[in-house]
């Protein structure tokens, strides 16, 4: 997975366990979490926060009386991070990675099935 190497700055050693992702700002600080599907029995956290502060700017606001205002730019780092996420949450999203999931849960479906047949044939037998 080195075409997400800003995750992997940030810590992320599985990406494909990233299901979806917020970002939200709170006092010019930048609030990502981000939402893993773990598997059964992880014990990793099934989601993780992230803070970035924001560069502050003054800009002219009006030439003429020498204006200025203060604006809050995202960090660049941060937009790189979003566009890494977004390329792993679309990666799921195309036709055949749906097909290969709905193909996985019927594969799981059938061995539950199996297996509640199997516990029901025991429990006639008993009888």
């Amino acid at each position: 997975m080195s075409n997400y190497k800003t995750l992997k700055e940030m810590g992320i050693n599985n990406p494909q366990e990233i299901v979806r992702y917020t970002c939200h700002i709170h006092n010019n600080v930048d609030h990502l979490r981000i939402i893993y599907e773990r598997k059964p029995g992880s014990l990793l956290p099934v989601t993780r926060r992230y803070q970035f502060g924001r560069a502050s700017k003054m800009v002219v606001t009006d030439g003429g009386t020498n204006q200025y205002e203060t604006i809050h730019e995202i960090s660049p780092f941060l937009q790189r991070a979003m566009q890494e996420l977004d390329q792993i949450i679309a990666e799921k999203k195309k036709p055949e990675n749906t097909k290969q999931q709905i193909l996985e849960e019927i594969t799981r479906l059938e061995d539950d099935l199996q297996a509640q047949v199997r516990s029901l044939k025991e429990l006639v037998e008993k009888l």
